[in-house]
């Protein structure tokens, strides 16, 4: 966003008593979102080739992975969403 849309969007936003994220938090919000989804497929292909080594049965361990693998996954999603709210109230001027 343009450091003039923004001034814009801070103004009106302050008129309406609605905070507006500052660019720099949202930007690092989208990182930690990239950085989870990394994390998330790391924790997959784990949970593949330690499904693969132990054949069938699954262990604590895949259990595990797979329950981290979940967590970080609902934990991305929530800062997906924060970030996508952010940016379309911006978008629409409706913050």
């Amino acid at each position: 966003m343009k450091t003039a849309s923004y001034l814009s969007m801070l103004v009106r936003t302050h008129v309406r008593g609605t905070p507006v994220m500052p660019p720099a938090e949202l930007d690092e919000l989208k990182a930690v979102a990239g950085h989870l989804a990394a994390i998330g497929r790391q924790l997959r292909s784990l949970n593949a080739a330690a499904g693969e080594q132990e054949g069938a049965g699954v262990s604590s361990s895949d259990a595990l992975l797979r329950d981290v693998g979940n967590a970080v996954e609902n934990v991305r999603e929530t800062v997906a969403s924060v970030v996508r709210t952010n940016l379309i109230s911006w978008e629409c001027g409706n913050a």
